[in-house]
């Protein structure tokens, strides 16, 4: 007979627990970024939420505190919070956030530090700055617009149709070799006509891609006629959260 004592339920929640979050950082550490990688995000806080209040049930006290952070998560989600951000303020910040992947890997459906392809570099600025804003400026609205950003993938050609009212549709330039910069905001961005690369502008006439053929995010002051890039006709398009 065994003499072993019976594994009680809340070591059963710990071990759940911990493989959760080696599972979580498997996901991270992976530079590609889909509907699926998403979901089991999703369902791992989801699980690591409810593993914690079923471990902790037992203490009135930790209880109450784990079910008050589920609701305020839930409503954090579900509430339809505004944005009071001044647009300066977040225009900055994606600015700043994008040249933090500066000479980060080409790397398609890529969306991290790890490797990141050319919408996902347009993309993944913007929800970076609205975390970084949200949490500065307490804006709630900010933060759920980051992870609507985050859970709804857009490629350059949806962004370069304004899919789903997320970009503005500005003018049409023949290439930026010889676009007339003045007419250009900050943080605005270039989608080639036939909507395959997408680059964002930085503001002195320099723009920031990453450049599929470099292999890495660049950037590129203009004029210039060594960037293939710059020679193709484009639309220039401005985020909608960042229009006046």
């Amino acid at each position: 007979m065994s003499t072993g004592k019976p594994l009680s339920i809340s070591r059963v929640f710990v071990a759940l627990w911990c493989l959760a979050l080696v599972a979580m950082a498997v996901i991270a550490f992976q530079p590609e970024a889909n509907r699926a990688s998403r979901l089991n995000t999703v369902g791992l806080v989801l699980g690591l939420l409810v593993t914690c209040v079923a471990c902790l049930w037992s203490k009135r006290r930790a209880r109450m505190a784990c079910l008050a952070g589920l609701g305020a998560l839930a409503s954090l989600v579900a509430w339809p919070w505004s944005i009071h951000t001044p647009i300066q303020t977040l225009r900055s910040s994606y600015v700043e956030r994008l040249q933090t992947y500066e000479g980060c890997l080409y790397y398609w459906g890529g969306e991290s530090h790890r490797g990141i392809d050319c919408s996902g570099l347009i993309r993944r600025g913007l929800i970076d700055a609205c975390f970084y804003s949200g949490v500065a400026n307490a804006d709630l609205g900010l933060i759920q617009h980051g992870l609507t950003l985050w859970w709804n993938d857009t490629s350059a050609k949806a962004l370069g149709e304004e899919h789903q009212g997320l970009t503005k549709h500005l003018f049409d330039g023949p290439d930026l070799k010889t676009l007339d910069h003045k007419k250009l905001q900050a943080g605005d961005i270039a989608v080639t006509d036939d909507g395959v690369h997408i680059m964002a502008y930085l503001g002195d006439e320099t723009w920031i891609e990453a450049d599929p053929g470099k292999l890495k995010v660049i950037k590129i002051h203009a004029p210039t006629t060594t960037n293939g890039w710059f020679l193709h006709p484009i639309k220039i398009l401005r985020w909608s959260l960042l229009q006046q």
